[in-house]
């Protein structure tokens, strides 16, 4: 699920530092903008990694404390991208094929999980 969230950009003396407003204690940084907005989204992701939270709150208003160093900017998170990308755990499935078609499979050598996870994905346009 792609969603956006609402971050805090404040230009340092370095870089840039980021805080993720709906998310508190998600901050993070960068040397350059784009690498800020990028570290950012990963931030998002281990945020969300170890917690419990679906649909986090949105306050009724921001206050920047130094609008000549900061802007807000919305960063887009996908959940389903960033565990595919870090590698999210896999889990044990069992099917029921045809046996003549496992006999076929089996003789071509073919990787039967990644059929699946690439069939699943393809179902699932991701």
């Amino acid at each position: 699920m792609n969603k956006k969230y609402p971050v805090i950009f404040t230009r340092e003396e370095n870089g840039y530092s980021t805080s993720v407003i709906d998310l508190e204690g998600c901050f993070s940084e960068g040397d350059t903008f784009t690498e800020a907005y990028l570290n950012t989204q990963e931030a998002i992701g281990l945020y969300l990694e170890g917690s419990e939270m679906i649909q986090p709150s949105v306050p009724s208003a921001i206050k920047l404390d130094d609008p000549e160093t900061q802007v807000i900017c919305f960063v887009d998170f996908d959940m389903a991208e960033y565990e595919k990308n870090h590698g999210g755990k896999s889990v044990r499935k069992t099917l029921t094929i045809p046996e003549w078609l496992n006999s076929i499979a089996e003789k071509n050598n073919l990787n039967f999980s990644k059929i699946l996870r690439e069939a699943l994905m393809d179902k699932l346009n991701i």
